[in-house]
């Protein structure tokens, strides 16, 4: 009886022993050394710029117009706000961005300067209705794009020439003048619909030459030649993406 109860305390020692081990082995970790908790990182967005947009700009304009008109050749330049909508289409393909993009910018560029050459002359040109359409490359990091773009650019151009003293005008002629835009920025998504951006763009607009249309107290047979006009416009972006959601994963 003394033998079977040495043997049993020495079985019920070795299995809280046992016990022991593994209850140290579970709070130490496999190695023994204690270790703090740590959360799971957060899930990281993949921001993707696909979709279609809509929005407005808004900033600075610098307009020169070249022309000449009989023994005058003005050089006419004005600062001033420029302001107008925009929507635009693209596709992103890993970091590249292509895309097209529309924007009407309204803005009244009108400069009248007097005649060197005929007393009592002024000579003015107006620009407005400008639409440029142009295809866009871009390269994205998560919610920043830069991009480039280019394309065709379209506006109403008007020019007059009227006396100094009395504004009675002499003659007249307006029309829908053509040309080309080039143009660099850089756009922010602030939240996944919401884009803020920063654009430059130039406008080359070749009106060429043209017949004025004289009224009562002007002269027939006038015409405007080597016409031409360069924009430069400054402007924000503001715009709504319509398209699919950032979606979570790992950023690569």
């Amino acid at each position: 009886m003394g033998a079977d109860m040495r043997r049993l305390g020495l079985g019920a020692a070795i299995l809280v022993m046992a016990t022991g081990i593994g209850s140290a082995a579970r709070a130490d970790g496999p190695y023994g050394g204690s270790y703090a908790y740590r959360p799971a990182d957060a899930p990281a967005f993949l921001y993707d710029w696909t979709g279609i947009y809509a929005g407005g700009v808004a900033g600075g304009s610098y307009t020169r117009s070249e022309w000449n008109y009989l023994f005058d050749s003005p050089q006419q330049t004005q600062t001033g706000l420029a302001g107008g909508a925009i929507v635009g289409l693209q596709k992103q393909w890993s970091n590249t961005v292509l895309g097209v993009e529309a924007a009407y910018i309204w803005s009244d560029w009108e400069q009248t300067t007097g005649s060197l050459v005929i007393p009592n002359r002024s000579l003015t040109s107006d620009v407005s209705n400008l639409l440029l359409v142009a295809g866009k490359v871009g390269y994205a990091w998560q919610n920043a794009l830069a991009f480039a773009k280019g394309g065709y650019a379209t506006a109403d151009v008007d020019f007059r020439t009227s006396r100094t003293n009395s504004g009675v005008v002499l003659t007249t002629s307006s029309g829908r003048e053509h040309g080309w835009t080039a143009g660099v920025g850089l756009d922010y998504a602030l939240l996944p619909n919401i884009i803020i951006g920063l654009e430059y763009d130039y406008v080359r607009l070749n009106a060429g030459g043209r017949d004025q249309l004289a009224t009562p107290a002007g002269f027939a047979g006038t015409s405007v030649i080597d016409a031409g006009v360069d924009m430069q416009m400054v402007m924000g972006r503001l715009s709504f993406k319509f398209g699919p959601r950032p979606a979570e994963g790992p950023i690569k």
